[in-house]
């Protein structure tokens, strides 16, 4: 699922970290 997400993502940010829990998303939008 994860991976399926970051494939549709505008931009990944790298932090060096090989931990697999790691691993975030993070997502914005405007609420009106």
């Amino acid at each position: 699922e994860f991976k399926g997400l970051v494939a549709r993502a505008k931009a990944v940010v790298r932090t060096g970290e090989f931990t697999p829990y790691a691993n975030l998303i993070l997502r914005a939008g405007v609420v009106f």
